[in-house]
């Protein structure tokens, strides 16, 4: 007597499915043109902020945005006395 019951066959498909998307992703991400990091504007100052610790220190943290050639922004900062 043949068993023919779908639900096994459909949770059959899903997990030859799923295995085939698993190794596609697999390979898109081990195969895929990486281009190493570069930047691709000047640092945008976007905020500046003055800080006293003590009445002898004065400082002031200085915030900057850069654009790279992947299309990320990074934040970048940088104290000043």
């Amino acid at each position: 007597m043949e068993d023919k019951n779908p639900v096994l066959y459909f949770f059959a498909a899903c997990g030859v499915f799923t295995m085939l998307a698993f190794i596609v992703l697999l390979l898109t991400t081990f195969f895929k043109d990486q281009h190493p990091l570069e930047v691709t504007s000047q640092p945008e100052l976007i905020g500046q902020y003055d800080i006293t610790g003590d009445s002898y220190t004065k400082r002031t943290l200085q915030i900057y945005r850069i654009e790279t050639n992947q299309g990320e922004e990074l934040v970048a900062t940088e104290w000043r006395n």
